[in-house]
């Protein structure tokens, strides 16, 4: 007998979600329904709150916006030492050249 179960995730990342119920439920006797964000699973017994947060970790996810802005600033301290490298490098082949 089927059961309908109402889940919540973080990320509704249909992939992730239907790769971890072929785990659960290798015969593939489930169905997956999303609308308007709402994950309606029909399963053959329901999951129980520590496969939902094994499927939730599974979810891809944004950085955050810190997280994104720290590495925006990395690149930008990498390129600005690759500019000052390759300006160093090209003054010393000029003051080679004119020797």
């Amino acid at each position: 007998m089927a059961v309908r179960q109402i889940i919540r995730l973080r990320y509704n990342n249909l992939t992730a979600l239907q790769e971890e119920l072929v785990k659960l439920f290798p015969n593939g006797d489930f169905d997956v329904e999303i609308v308007m964000g709402q994950i309606t699973l029909t399963l053959p017994r329901e999951l129980l709150p520590e496969e939902i947060q094994r499927i939730n970790s599974k979810q891809r996810h944004y950085r955050r916006r810190s997280d994104r802005q720290r590495s925006d600033s990395q690149r930008s301290d990498r390129q600005r030492s690759d500019r000052q490298r390759s300006d160093s490098q090209r003054s010393d082949r000029q003051r080679s050249d004119s020797r």
